[in-house]
């Protein structure tokens, strides 16, 4: 769906009636409040382009002081909708993140996971691997370090 972005930062839903940003434009104009009602989509409880239907937040904004408005895309899902595109993640990767189930860093639901993992690229933005970072594809990132000599480049005062 077509949707709002002002100042290159936060998403809105076209008000009622308004299906385009020249429809919009106009709809500006005919405003007498200073303060335009306007429906934000959440961000904090998704990750762009999705957001979660009914989680819009009822805002008031100045238009006169947006620097920049211009059309984006949104899709406006369900709950269950997102969860359910978000389980082939939380299957496979989050067992192996070291943030599993952790309340600090908000990895200890479902609910507080949808606005860390991406669901058209099946990633977290928080994954952190369960064994310390250790990728045995990279050979300069060795666990069994002992017995190896380590030069270091010290300077000379």
């Amino acid at each position: 769906m077509k949707v709002l972005l002002l100042d290159d930062c936060y998403k809105y839903l076209y008000p009622d009636g308004v299906k385009d940003l020249d429809g919009f434009i106009g709809f500006l104009k005919k405003q007498k409040e200073v303060f335009i009602p306007m429906e934000k989509l959440d961000d904090e409880s998704s990750v762009d382009p999705y957001y979660i239907e009914g989680e819009e937040k009822q805002v008031h904004i100045n238009f006169s002081q947006i620097g920049s408005i211009e059309e984006s895309d949104a899709s406006v899902i369900s709950a269950e909708e997102y969860d359910r595109r978000m389980a082939p993640v939380i299957r496979t990767m989050c067992p192996e993140c070291m943030f599993e189930g952790d309340p600090d860093m908000k990895c200890d639901s479902v609910e507080n996971k949808r606005d860390k993992i991406d669901i058209d690229i099946n990633g977290c933005a928080l994954f952190e691997s369960g064994d310390g970072g250790y990728d045995p594809e990279d050979p300069d990132d060795d666990p069994d370090n002992k017995g190896k000599i380590y030069f270091l480049n010290k300077e000379k005062n």
